[in-house]
């Protein structure tokens, strides 16, 4: 009894213990939920041995895609069943009794079955291990599955390995194929309802359940046209365990036919390739389940949807040995272990080779054709410098050059006559100036400063006193030279005797005002008589008034308001009559052009009061539009001389017209350009289309009398006041010409 107690004692003390661990386990459960959520547990279970390559591929790819994607932290715990080395029932339950005991206390949230071994173990003792836990089993064939599920928390996607669809891949690039041997350890991974489909083209020869030395004997006597395909080995007949990937590499290289398979880790140890679900892919699409499944989402809708695909890959170095065509490939086909071409080693260094040999190549090619250019270059700067030498004396040009360190002159031969030095003399800066006339040295020192501080070319025109006293007019064109700090140190130019050309400009300037002057006398005396009459008019009533004043004071008896109202129309009537005159004086007179700040506006007023009887003659009305502050700097007569030629244009043009259709407008404004506008503008009848380009050349009118200069000399005066004037696109029916001067701002 003692005997029996005592264990019934322990028992209930250690049921006691383990209570409060539970207990100390929920409180401490309890402080992390309140502290924040506690790390998953994720329990990954796998069929084989621990060191199997596929196990170590696929427990990567779970880990590295659980870091990438979840958010939340994992704790993995890692088991291995090896059923290949210790399938007995035995070894089972010890296995159970194990994880049992070691996951009583920290059960995980999730577990992952890799392979059908585990995932049969797992739903064999799914109510004692883990009853509610989820499961995701992968790498699990569709033969390995069980009938039915104990519930619907197991999930995955069998690893559906279609054995004819990397037969067919190996037939298309094989197609004389006569002969498939079938090479495994016969623990059920194929059978001839895989391969059914081929059975009517080639022949199958199963290979099962040899020891590796028979194995290696059978495939090194298999007959041409034969391929190997290979699944999986892990024990041989002579009872030795090894991993699939072992016993490939020990008999794959005596085989005489080329090895085909499913798996990718067989790649590399001397199969050919095939239609592969990688073993990356297999944990990596377990571990998206899971994950869905520890974020809150049912088994079953973490798993839908999700699928493996298979992906053509093959080994380079096989396909080389077996010398099969790549181009029999099917698309989109993987190859691995390609050996690099001696290009694909070595091409940064052999690019590296090339530049330099093509640089240096081009560099002394460069070189050649650098001293060729050079020796060419200086070949046509002899024949240039001759050239120019010659051009210059037959254009009466000196060239010359001025050494800023030492103002020294060098000057050509020309430039020694133009300038009356001697031969042999040496031409300074202070040489140079004493040449100048003395109204001109200071505008030459001046722009010899300005040169040298803003660099660039410039040109200028001053005067020079010869040793017989005459003075001469020269041009120069100048420009800087720097070194290569940007320090001035050379000035070079081209200087030209212009004392002909500038009497003809001041011949032609004389000529031209005194065409503007005999145009004004022109002008005016056609309004002489309308002048006449404008003057009869005040004398007249400054005759009355004076007579009607003596007839007061020879009757004796006046009255002195009378006799002062008498004397004040006598002097208005004078100073009109004296305006007139004055008017008509200074249209006539010819004197030099002197400019001033002129009011176009009062400029154009005036106008109107010197025209008033022209006007009245011809049934004209004329009204002035001005703005204010329509100020520039002008000649007054020239201005006058121009909106006295565009009235009397447009009074001409309206001959034709009734006397009440008769308008003439000048306004002058101020527009966005800094410019004073004056418009003249008629009712008349306008001018044709095809004779506007020709308003103001000279000598070109339509009118039987004219000279056809009035309008030619109105764009000379306005021109030369840095104007412009145009006919303006109006109504029909009418004219108007405009011209523009710059605006002088207020003083």
């Amino acid at each position: 009894m003692r005997a029996k107690s005592m264990p019934c004692l322990r028992r209930s003390t250690l049921g006691l213990i383990a209570g409060m661990v539970l207990c100390a386990l929920g409180a401490c459960a309890g402080e992390t939920s309140a502290s924040g959520p506690r790390q998953a547990r994720v329990l990954v279970l796998y069929s084989n041995e621990r060191l199997l390559p596929a196990n170590i591929v696929v427990d990567e790819a779970i880990r590295s895609t659980f870091r990438s994607e979840l958010e939340r932290p994992v704790e993995f715990y890692t088991e291995f069943l090896d059923v290949d080395r210790f399938p007995s029932v035995i070894q089972q339950e010890r296995a159970r009794e194990f994880l049992g005991g070691k996951y009583r206390e920290r059960p995980p949230d999730v577990i992952i079955a890799g392979g059908g071994a585990a995932l049969g173990f797992l739903t064999t003792h799914r109510t004692t291990l883990f009853p509610r836990v989820p499961m995701v089993h992968c790498g699990v064939e569709p033969n390995e599955m069980p009938e039915s599920m104990p519930d619907d928390l197991i999930v995955g996607i069998p690893q559906a390995v279609n054995v004819a669809e990397t037969l067919q891949i190996a037939l298309r690039l094989q197609p004389e194929t006569r002969q498939v041997a079938i090479v495994g350890d016969g623990s059920g991974g194929l059978s001839p309802a895989d391969v059914a489909p081929l059975a009517s083209q080639v022949e199958f020869l199963w290979l099962t359940n040899r020891s590796i030395a028979q194995l290696r004997d059978e495939l090194s006597r298999l007959p041409d046209h034969s391929i190997v395909f290979y699944g999986a080995m892990f024990r041989d007949n002579a009872g030795n365990a090894f991993t699939p990937q072992v016993a490939l590499d020990q008999f794959a290289p005596a085989s005489r036919a080329p090895i085909y398979g499913y798996y990718d880790t067989y790649l590399g140890h001397g199969i050919v390739g095939g239609s592969i679900i990688t073993f990356s892919t297999i944990g990596r699409t377990a571990a998206q389940i899971a994950g869905r499944i520890l974020e809150g989402q049912t088994p079953q809708d973490a798993a839908r949807g999700a699928i493996h695909t298979a992906t053509p890959m093959f080994d380079w170095t096989q396909l080389r040995r077996w010398n099969l065509s790549e181009s029999r490939l099917p698309p989109g086909a993987e190859i691995l272990f390609r050996e690099p071409t001696l290009w694909e080693q070595y091409k940064w260094q052999m690019i590296g080779v090339l530049l330099v040999t093509l640089i240096e190549t081009a560099l002394i090619i460069l070189l050649v054709i650098n001293l060729l250019r050079r020796r060419q270059a200086q070949r046509l700067l002899r024949e240039s410098e001759y050239r120019l030498r010659l051009a210059a004396e037959a254009a009466g040009a000196g060239l010359w050059s001025l050494d800023l360190a030492t103002n020294v002159f060098w000057v050509t031969d020309q430039a020694r006559r133009l300038f009356a030095f001697s031969e042999n003399e040496t031409v300074t800066l202070e040489r140079f100036l004493a040449g100048v006339h003395r109204e001109d040295r200071e505008l030459i020192r001046q722009r010899l400063k300005e040169i040298t501080e803003s660099g660039g070319s410039s040109s200028v025109q001053f005067r020079i006193v010869r040793p017989d006293g005459t003075t001469a007019w020269i041009a120069s064109r100048r420009s800087l030279q720097c070194d290569s700090s940007g320090k001035p140190r050379l000035l070079t130019g081209v200087s030209t005797d212009i004392t002909e050309q500038q009497r003809n400009a001041e011949e032609l300037q004389r000529l031209r005002a005194e065409a503007w002057h005999a145009d004004r006398v022109a002008r005016t005396g056609a309004i002489t008589s309308s002048l006449a009459h404008e003057l009869n008019q005040p004398l007249a009533a400054t005759l009355s008034a004076a007579q009607a004043g003596l007839r007061f004071m020879a009757a004796g008896t006046f009255d002195t308001n009378e006799i002062r109202e008498i004397l004040e129309s006598i002097v208005q009537d004078t100073k009109r009559a004296g305006s007139v005159v004055s008017g008509l004086r200074a249209m006539l007179r010819r004197q030099p052009s002197q400019r001033e700040r002129l009011d176009l506006a009062s400029v154009a007023r005036g106008m109107a009061d010197l025209l008033h009887s022209e006007l009245l003659t011809h049934h004209v009305h004329l009204a002035v539009q001005c703005t204010r502050d329509c100020h520039v700097v002008a000649d007054k007569t020239q201005i006058q001389q121009v909106i006295l030629n565009l009235v009397m244009n447009a009074i001409e043009a309206m001959q034709q017209l009734p006397h009440n259709a008769r308008r003439i407008e000048i306004a002058a404004t101020r527009d966005h350009h800094q410019t004073v506008r004056v418009s003249v503008s008629d009712t008349g009848p306008g001018i044709p289309q095809e004779q506007t380009s020709k308003l103001f050349d000279a000598f070109w009118t339509t009118k039987p009398q004219g000279l056809g200069i009035g309008l030619a000399i109105c764009r000379s005066i306005i021109e030369s006041h840095g104007g412009r004037i145009w006919l303006a696109r109006g109504q029909p029916g009418a004219t108007t010409f405009c011209f523009s001067l710059p605006l002088d701002p207020a003083p």
